[in-house]
């Protein structure tokens, strides 16, 4: 769920730190999207760090008291910020990756998962699905090894 929200907030980032602070009105379907990852984190799954257990949103409203609902507020900003931060530092340490996807969007606008795929390959980027799927292709040499190497039986 925490990828889900570092995606959705992934444009507003890279927005944020290429124009100076600004962003654009795109980045709002994407914060609608991240919001709602978290508020259903905390407040329907239990999973921010205050050690509310539960599913708020089964007890009506007018019964939560607004403490708690600060509280539950509270921990869903905490999620949805440290996932800014995390998106910030991971693009700003890849900021050469970032340009180059940078350039190629203001030329073209939109790129296909084969452009994607080719610009992270430019930068020793491999794609980690692509990995599993041919370690784990008919006839090749390390299946049915386990993880030391040696064959089980």
């Amino acid at each position: 769920l925490l990828g889900d929200i570092k995606t959705a907030v992934a444009g507003y980032v890279a927005e944020k730190l290429k124009n100076n602070g600004a962003t654009t009105s795109g980045v709002t379907s994407d914060f609608k999207m991240a919001m709602m990852v978290a508020h259903n984190m905390v407040w329907k799954l239990g999973m921010g760090t205050n050690g509310a257990v539960g599913d708020y949103t089964a007890i009506p409203e007018n019964e939560v008291s607004d403490e708690v609902k600060s509280k539950l507020n509270r921990e869903t900003q905490l999620i949805l910020s440290q996932c800014i931060k995390d998106v910030e530092d991971l693009l700003k340490k890849e900021d050469r990756i970032l340009e180059r996807f940078a350039s190629e969007l203001v030329s073209r606008e939109e790129l296909e998962y084969d452009d994607i795929e080719a610009i992270f390959a430019e930068f020793g980027k491999v794609n980690p699905r692509q990995i599993s799927t041919k370690r784990n292709a008919p006839g090749d040499s390390s299946e049915g090894q386990t993880q030391g190497g040696s064959t089980g039986s």
